[in-house]
């Protein structure tokens, strides 16, 4: 980690905490503008205005599975200006991501949502990504509901990724019992595939 502060920062252990309705501003790349890290239960983090830093909300849960974060809700943020990417969240079950908005004018390599190693009923629903300088959308990795009693859904969102980079609008990678449904792609991104 580079040493250049971090507006809001959580570690350790932490429950029933509540981010919202807040203006935050991070005037450098290198760390996260919302910062959570380690394992929590009943988190929200809504209504906030978010803008700069690598990261608008990074949520980065106990690798051991019986202490992944439990029950977290990030609705109706507006992310802008970061480097790496709007949200990023591993290590979580149930997670709910539902009705942000993430938008990306400069930078490539950038991905809307990502999210990692998260379990059982994950809910991405009604965000809305903006990238006009790639990379992806929407990018799940090595997320698993357990079908039939646990689905993962991706639904509902709107997906724009353009410039002169890679695109993928929403890139799913070795994930199990996830539904992705009734979402809009919108790709223009001009990068050329040699064959």
């Amino acid at each position: 980690d580079y040493d250049y502060g971090r507006p809001l920062s959580f570690s350790g252990t932490y429950e029933n905490l509540t981010i919202e309705g807040n203006l935050i501003n991070n005037g450098n790349l290198y760390n996260e503008t919302v910062l959570l890290r380690g394992t929590s239960n009943d988190i929200s983090i809504q209504d906030n205005i978010i803008t700069g830093g690598a990261w608008g909300i990074s949520m980065e849960g106990n690798y051991h599975t019986e202490l992944h974060s439990r029950n977290t809700l990030i609705l109706g943020n507006h992310i802008s200006g970061t480097y790496y990417g709007g949200i990023f969240l591993n290590y979580h079950f149930e997670p709910r991501v539902i009705g942000n908005i993430v938008e990306n004018e400069s930078y490539s390599g950038f991905d809307g949502l990502n999210i990692q190693n998260c379990r059982e009923e994950m809910l991405i629903t009604g965000n809305r990504i903006f990238s006009m300088n790639g990379d992806m959308g929407i990018y799940l990795n090595n997320c698993d509901a357990t079908w039939p009693s646990f689905n993962g859904l991706v639904s509902n969102n709107m997906v724009h990724v353009g410039g002169t980079y890679s695109a993928y609008g929403i890139h799913i990678n070795a994930c199990n019992g996830t539904r992705v449904t009734n979402n809009s792609i919108y790709l223009t991104s001009t990068y050329y595939y040699p064959s």
